[in-house]
C-alpha cells in the first residue's frame, strides 16, 4: 500500500463574512422585488397549482410521528395532518392577497423585510456557509480546499493556511478528468450540510461516523477505478472524514493505492 496523500485542514468556529456582503446580498435580492412577484405569478397562477405545488405536498411530507403519538389534547397524528391539510387548502385567497400586500408600492414590504434580515443572513454566512467555504477577503475553506485537493489542482497546495497539517504528499485527482466539476459541486454541497448539522448537535461522536460515511460513500461513487485506490471509507486507508481533535473541527483528506 502507498500513501498518496493526507493532509488535515481546520475549520474555524465561525469565520466573518467580508464588509460589503450582507450589503451586496440586500441590494441584489431587494433590486428584483418584481422579478420575484413575476415568478411567484408564473409558477403559482392559480388554486389548481396552489393545490398541486404546496398544498399537497405540504401535507403528503408531513414530518414522521410514531403511530401512537396523541398531542396534550389528544388528537392523533391523522387528525392532526387532516386539520393541518384542510386549513392550508383553503388559503390561496389569503396567500395570494397577502403577496399582493408586500408587492405594492414597488415591493415596498418586501424590500423592508430584505432589509431588516441582513444582520441575520451575515450571522449565518458567518455560522453556516463561511467556515466551510471561505471567501475572497479571508481565503478559501476548507471545504474549498478540499474539492480542488481532490481534483488534483497543483496551486491549492499553496493555499493551506495556519492551523492546517500536511503530513504526505499533496493535491491528487481522484475523480475521472470528465466528472471534475460535478464532483467538486457534489462534494461542496455534502461537506457544507455535514458540518452543519455536526455542529449543531455539538460534534457528538455517532453524528460525526453518520455523516462520514454519508461523504466518503459520495466520494466512492466518483473515484476513477483505474487510479486502484483503497476504497474510501470512515477512518479507512483512504477517507474524507470530519474529526475532532483537541477540541479542534477538522477535515481529514487521505488516500492509498491498493
Amino acid at each position: 500500500m502507498v500513501r498518496l496523500f493526507e493532509v488535515k485542514l481546520m475549520l474555524p468556529a465561525t469565520q466573518e463574512p467580508a464588509p460589503d456582503m450582507p450589503e451586496k446580498w440586500e441590494r441584489q435580492l431587494g433590486g428584483v422585488a418584481d422579478i420575484v412577484e413575476g415568478r411567484l405569478d408564473t409558477a403559482v397562477p392559480d388554486e389548481g397549482s396552489f393545490q398541486a405545488k404546496l398544498a399537497i405536498p405540504a401535507t403528503t411530507q408531513w414530518p414522521g410521528f410514531p403511530a401512537d403519538y396523541r398531542t396534550k389534547r389528544g388528537r392523533t397524528v391523522t387528525h392532526v395532518i387532516n386539520t393541518f391539510a384542510k386549513n392550508i387548502g383553503k388559503s390561496f385567497k389569503e396567500w395570494k392577497n397577502r403577496l399582493k400586500r408586500v408587492f405594492t408600492q414597488e415591493g415596498k414590504l418586501f424590500k423592508d423585510a430584505v432589509k431588516d434580515s441582513k444582520e441575520r443572513v451575515g450571522k449565518e454566512l458567518q455560522e453556516k456557509l463561511l467556515r466551510v467555504t471561505g471567501d475572497r477577503v479571508h481565503g478559501i475553506g476548507a471545504g474549498t480546499i478540499a474539492t480542488f485537493w481532490l481534483t488534483g489542482e497543483p496551486t491549492v497546495a499553496g493555499k493551506l493556511r495556519p492551523g492546517d497539517e500536511l503530513i504526505a504528499g499533496g493535491p491528487f485527482r481522484i475523480c475521472r478528468v470528465e466528472t471534475i466539476q460535478a464532483f467538486r459541486a457534489a462534494l461542496m454541497n455534502r461537506l457544507v450540510q455535514s458540518a452543519l448539522l455536526i455542529s449543531n448537535t455539538n460534534y457528538q461522536p455517532t453524528i460525526i461516523t453518520e455523516q462520514n460515511t454519508i461523504n466518503n460513500d459520495l466520494v466512492q461513487s466518483f473515484i476513477d477505478p483505474a487510479l486502484g485506490l483503497k476504497p474510501f471509507a470512515p477512518d479507512g486507508d483512504s477517507n474524507v472524514d470530519f474529526l475532532l481533535e483537541e477540541g479542534v473541527f477538522k477535515l481529514r483528506l487521505k488516500a492509498s493505492t491498493v
